[in-house]
């Protein structure tokens, strides 16, 4: 047993090496620093003060956290609800937490995986909301099944990142989405803002790698979804005037061979086209480094491993001095929200030693905390009937979210924008997609 511990310990170890060193901290609260930042302008977003909801609640809101998937998510989705708890309390959240992927997962039934943490939602009357992400997986499926066919009463919230789970709306209450589609747009249009002269997306070539294009066996669906990402780009870069040039790869193994490429292509890339060029696609965090050693411009990460833009990927993939101690993914500070200010404020620092002000830029929060602090906010909301649980109010929740971007980060004019998903012409209001306003540093 002590060898099978070790042997995950080095994988784990490994894993996390990868990007960057592990910096084991299991302190919650937030550092203590100097607010160096002063607006020097009015925000034009009304901010109205948090309420205290303890103690008034009919009914208490459980967070179901799934773990698996990329680790950094888990991890990111875990601390933000241990904040929530730790502000709230246990009379008012419950925190789960049920595996969504497991290795040898045939060794046991997956019912069988999630069964203890569906049983406990069960068995609970007092919870009236369960929150959770949604996570592309079988253990995932069983366990809100689980739940669902018990607990007809119990009002679901699914938080989501990939703007496109549709199937997903039959099972969930209300439904909070990346606008992904909207995203790559903005990205576009911040890279113009920036500067950017020219547009480089780095495409994935299948019939390079493979001898055939993915519709030649449409059943593979192989790289569909970044051919439509690739043919959006070129036609929304042609609308706004910006030049948009394809470099097509294959070939490409692993992570190492990757970040090889990246490094051996970019440098001519930008002798030819000069600094005013954005980069797309392929590994974000190495052309992020690349950005700034080269003085390129880089308008935001759009890479789905490592979920939506943020300031926390900003700063962990940089390697900030100032922020050793905390820029991991296992640190709980690194992820605090209220040290967001003081990791934004030395990113700007270490980016302006550089002389890249006003050429890099991310969303201001992590959707991920975002969405499951406004659920919860609107979950209090809901228990207490301030608003209908049979229309979602979506001025309410862009208005949470409008506060939690403004009071966390103290940066003045950015928003949220909310809007219901669509498809084949269907609106769908249970489920609502939203997209970020950039923060340029």
């Amino acid at each position: 047993m002590f060898k099978k511990l070790i042997c995950l310990f080095l994988i784990f170890t490994l894993a996390f090496g990868v990007t960057g060193c592990v910096i084991f901290d299991s302190q919650d609260s937030p550092i203590e620093y100097e607010d160096i930042y002063q607006p020097e302008q009015e925000s034009d977003i009304d901010i109205v003060e948090e309420i205290d909801f303890t103690g008034q609640l009919p009914g208490k809101i459980a967070i179901a956290t799934p773990m698996g998937g990329p680790m950094a998510l888990s991890l990111e989705r875990s601390f933000a609800a241990r904040q929530l708890l730790d502000k709230y309390g246990e009379d008012s959240l419950i925190h789960f937490t049920f595996p969504s992927q497991e290795i040898g997962r045939f060794e046991r039934p997956p019912r069988e995986i999630v069964a203890s943490v569906v049983d406990e939602i069960i068995a609970n009357d007092e919870i009236k909301i369960l929150i959770t992400h949604t996570v592309d997986s079988e253990l995932f499926y069983y366990f809100i099944s689980g739940v669902q066919l018990q607990r007809s009463d119990i009002f679901v919230i699914f938080l989501s990142d990939t703007g496109n789970n549709f199937h997903l709306n039959s099972r969930a209450d209300l439904i909070f989405d990346v606008n992904r589609n909207e995203l790559l747009y903005s990205i576009i249009e911040q890279a113009k803002s920036l500067g950017a002269e020219n547009f480089v997306a780095f495409v994935y070539d299948h019939e390079l790698e493979y001898g055939f294009e993915p519709d030649d066996f449409p059943e593979t669906n192989w790289g569909s979804e970044h051919i439509e990402e690739v043919d959006r780009i070129r036609i929304r870069a042609k609308e706004i005037g910006l030049n948009i040039v394809e470099v097509r790869y294959a070939g490409i193994g692993c992570m190492s061979d990757l970040n090889q490429y990246i490094q051996d292509t970019v440098p001519g890339l930008v002798e030819t086209l000069g600094i005013n060029t954005a980069f797309f696609g392929l590994s974000d965090d190495r052309l992020l480094w690349e950005s700034v050693a080269r003085g390129t411009i880089y308008p935001s990460s759009f890479n789905r491993f490592h979920g939506t833009p943020s300031p926390q990927f900003i700063a962990s993939e940089l390697f900030i001095p100032s922020l050793s101690e905390i820029a991991s993914v296992d640190n709980a500070q690194f992820f605090h929200r209220d040290n967001l200010r003081f990791i934004i404020e030395e990113t700007r620092k270490y980016i302006a030693s550089h002389n890249m002000l006003g050429r890099v830029s991310t969303w201001p929060v992590s959707a991920q905390d975002m969405f499951l602090y406004a659920a919860v906010e609107y979950g209090f909301m809901l228990l207490n009937g301030e608003v209908s649980d049979e229309n979602v109010d979506l001025e309410v929740l862009s208005q949470i979210m409008n506060n939690y971007i403004y009071r966390y980060t103290g940066e003045y004019g950015l928003g949220v924008n909310g809007t219901l998903f669509t498809a084949d012409g269907v609106n769908f209001p249970n489920h609502i997609l939203f997209l970020m306003g950039f923060l340029v540093y």
